[in-house]
């Protein structure tokens, strides 16, 4: 199972790299894609990719300054952002 993981995770890269991603934006774009709705807070996506809610925070930064996500108002979470 491992080995089949990890053919997975190195064709991934592979593509996200072709497509002009870093295996990180990628990660993080699936990540808030694979949530209902398409939208995540940073505390999820923190949960979910295991790290620090600093590091997603610059994640969703330039993911925002490459035009790959948007913040979004929310009448819940004024965090929550999504896909453009």
């Amino acid at each position: 199972m491992r080995g089949t993981l990890r053919k997975f995770m190195r064709a991934s890269e592979r593509i996200a790299r072709e497509e002009g991603l870093t295996p990180s934006r990628y990660l993080l774009l699936l990540m808030i894609k694979t949530t209902d709705g398409g939208r995540s807070t940073v505390t999820e996506l923190a949960d979910r990719m295991q790290l620090t809610q600093s590091t997603i925070t610059e994640l969703v930064t330039r993911a925002e300054a490459a035009g790959l996500v948007r913040r979004e108002q929310s009448a819940e979470d004024a965090r929550v952002f999504c896909c453009s």
